[in-house]
């Protein structure tokens, strides 16, 4: 994905969730990034942003609406998501993390909108250097791999495991208020083991005995999102 701002234009920017603000862009943003006539001509401030989307967020039934309508915001507008995440984390953990992420891993090849990460199996372990390379994303701060395997009590989801990489990425960054510009979500099949240093964290594993085990992980980038 090109994340940089100077080359992606127009419609790309909106469809890109590192760079879309949605209608906070300033009259001459728009007119520099060719979205002009593309968003309604108010300008809206992240703090409007985050009062309207927390009011459609209560709006939802139950947790795994919620747990949708989140990762559908994430997907579409990060630096929107995070704040709102990091100004009403309490009440949004239990929806992002447990107990709501292990429903949605349970149905997650049915509530699945948009894919994130990198899977990694037997299919394709051949190609990993490809798979790695493949990765536009510079100054990567953070992964996180799980193998899918015994998913909070659930057993072996595969890769409907990807949830709690995501989850758990959504955690750090939220309850840390660390830099958020890029979080991209791997599953490996099984890479189990990970070493971290308070920078950087780095997945190690092999290729685990059962096929179709997957694991997930999390990649960090640069610029700050969440504001304290």
């Amino acid at each position: 994905m090109n994340c940089d701002p100077h080359r992606t234009r127009g419609r790309q920017v909106l469809t890109d969730p590192f760079l879309n603000k949605g209608t906070a862009y300033s009259p001459d943003e728009r007119l520099s990034l060719g979205l002009s006539g593309l968003v309604r001509s108010a300008v809206s401030d992240i703090e409007t942003q985050r009062a309207r989307n927390y009011e459609m967020f209560r709006r939802k039934q139950d947790d795994l609406e919620k747990y949708i309508f989140l990762q559908s915001l994430l997907n579409r507008n990060e630096i929107l998501f995070y704040d709102l995440l990091y100004h009403h984390l309490a009440e949004m953990l239990p929806i992002v993390y447990t107990p709501t992420v292990g429903k949605a891993c349970a149905l997650f090849s049915h509530i699945t909108r948009e894919y994130r990460g990198l899977y990694v199996s037997p299919d394709n372990i051949a190609n990993i250097d490809q798979i790695l390379r493949d990765v536009a994303m510079p100054e990567v701060r953070l992964i996180v791999v799980t193998d899918g395997e015994r998913i909070l009590g659930l057993g072996d989801l595969g890769s409907d495991g990807m949830g709690i990489p995501v989850g758990k990425i959504n955690l750090y960054v939220a309850a840390a208020a660390s830099t958020a510009s890029s979080t991209r979500n791997w599953s490996s099949a099984s890479c189990s083991r990970s070493s971290a240093t308070p920078a950087r964290a780095a997945a190690v594993g092999g290729l685990g005995e059962a096929e179709g085990v997957h694991a997930a992980g999390a990649l960090q980038r640069s610029h700050p999102l969440v504001r304290r």
